[in-house]
Formats: structure tokens, C-alpha cells, sequence
């Protein structure tokens, strides 16, 4: 069971969900071109779940000391992803798009990446003292 969560990285996880699900509520005009997401929405959704993902890890430490937190949290974070494109489907003039949910995972792989170093470099500076 999750003992101890840090307080800040865990409200700002809950912000940045509910930013995300606030957004995808938004009806944007029709896209004209190729159909496919222009970089605005591609930032968008990487930025997003990028921040999603890292405050996620920092909420749950003690999960990261033997790298459980990946296995407790990608799962969720993924299905929350997907359950952002259904949530679109609801919206008059929106529509789910696969595109949208992998931006999604390249923006969540990039913080589990991120993560990763930020282990290494409190690991080596713990090794060091």
C-alpha cells in the first residue's frame, strides 16, 4: 500500500488531469489540410502528458526506489489517455484519434526517460556522500 506521497507533485498531478480533461471539452474550429495534428496540438499533448507523467512519479517515491512505479503508474496513466480520447468523442465537433492517444505516449515515454536520469543522478550523488 502507497505509504507516504508528496504533497506538491500530487496536486499538481491532480491539476494537470484536470486541466487535460477541461480541454478536451473545448469545440476548435475544423481543421483544414491534411487531417493531420498541427504542432500546436502535438506540443499540446506531449507537453501535457509529459507533466502528467513526471508529477505522477514525484508523487510516489518510495514506488521509485525499486522501480515499481512504472508498473503501478503506466497502466493508469495510459488508460487515463484513452479514456481522454473517449472523452472526446462526447464533444459536439471533436473526435477521438489514435494520433492524438500515441503523442500522448511519446510525451509519457519522454518523462519515464526523464525519470530515469533524475534516478541516476540522485543514486550516483547519494553513492558520493
Amino acid at each position: 500500500m502507497v505509504k507516504k506521497i508528496n504533497q506538491v507533485p500530487f496536486w499538481i498531478t491532480i491539476f494537470v488531469s484536470l486541466v487535460i480533461f477541461y480541454v478536451s471539452g473545448f469545440v476548435f474550429p475544423p481543421a483544414t489540410g491534411t487531417g493531420t495534428p498541427g504542432i500546436e496540438t502535438i506540443l499540446y499533448h506531449m507537453s501535457m502528458f509529459f507533466f502528467l507523467a513526471i508529477f505522477s512519479f514525484l508523487s510516489l517515491p518510495q514506488l521509485a526506489k525499486n522501480k515499481k512505479i512504472f508498473a503501478v503508474l503506466s497502466p493508469i496513466l495510459l488508460a487515463y489517455a484513452g479514456l481522454d480520447e473517449l472523452h472526446q468523442s462526447f464533444v459536439p465537433g471533436r473526435v477521438t484519434a489514435m494520433g492524438d492517444f500515441l503523442i500522448d505516449c511519446i510525451g509519457m515515454a519522454f518523462a519515464v526517460l526523464v525519470y530515469l536520469v533524475y534516478l541516476q543522478i540522485k543514486k550516483f550523488r547519494l553513492s558520493k556522500q
